[in-house]
């Protein structure tokens, strides 16, 4: 596996300081128009490549199971990389120390996810004692049971300027807080409670113009969607991904 990613690194990079920090984490230095391809490029990379190391029901759930007395059923996830990316293109680095603290706390948000994923720590660019408009409802509502994945979307969102709100429930869904896009999770195999959750915030006057995304282990496309979803992603899927999703339909929000 390390020869492979080491093949993928080299294709990858070109005239980029390449650093050992510790056994399995490097450190790269290129400029910031690169530093996002370079990204995309490892994580598809090491995506495509790690399939092969896999069967093709395990890739395609994204996990192994391993069985055995002491833990039986247990679930692992497939190998993945995470990577960080800050830059001083728009903002001021004040030494080593920053840097590196950015840096890390950066990457472990990549980290929740549990897929190869990558984030980019990108500074608001407003002018002093101005205000950020758009000319979308930028408002985006999770409903996701997974602590570390509820934590990377909340962030990533904000990351990229949304106004975000999460809840455990869809008793806390308030008029204070009309979103445009509905991020909520379906369940497992075993409760598809929130196939209810999406019918009560459809049948809700308040959110009757929401768009719901659907993530879900479970793929019953039909049945997802029967519940008033707006559009299915199965788990697991790219951060990126959905964001991209979620800035279409915002936009789809006020057309």
């Amino acid at each position: 596996m390390k020869q492979t990613f080491g093949a993928i690194a080299k294709k990858a990079l070109d005239d980029d300081f390449v650093g050992i920090t510790a056994d399995g984490e490097f450190l790269v230095i290129t400029t910031p128009l690169k530093a996002e391809t370079i990204a995309k490029g490892l994580v598809n990379g090491f995506n495509s490549a790690t399939k092969k190391f896999y069967s093709t029901e395990d890739a395609a759930k994204g996990f192994i199971t391993l069985y055995g007395d002491d833990v039986p059923n247990r679930k692992i996830n497939l190998v993945s990389i995470s990577i960080g990316i800050i830059s001083n293109e728009y903002r001021k680095i004040r030494g080593l120390k920053q840097a590196l603290h950015s840096l890390i706390s950066v990457k472990n948000i990549a980290e929740a996810n549990k897929t190869s994923s990558y984030i980019y720590d990108r500074p608001k660019l407003v002018a002093e004692n101005s205000v950020e408009l758009k000319d979308y409802n930028a408002k985006l509502l999770i409903l996701e049971p997974d602590y570390a994945l509820s934590f990377l979307l909340e962030t990533g969102a904000k990351m990229r300027g949304f106004e975000v709100k999460t809840i455990n429930k869809y008793e806390e869904a308030t008029d204070e807080f009309i979103p445009s896009v509905i991020i909520l999770d379906a369940g497992s195999a075993n409760d598809v409670a929130d196939f209810e959750i999406c019918r009560k915030f459809k049948k809700d006057a308040r959110f009757k113009n929401s768009n719901i995304i659907m993530t879900s282990v479970i793929h019953d496309k039909d049945s997802i969607l029967d519940s008033g979803a707006d559009l299915y992603l199965p788990k697991p899927y790219e951060i990126s991904f959905i964001f991209e999703w979620v800035e279409r339909l915002m936009t789809k929000y006020n057309s």
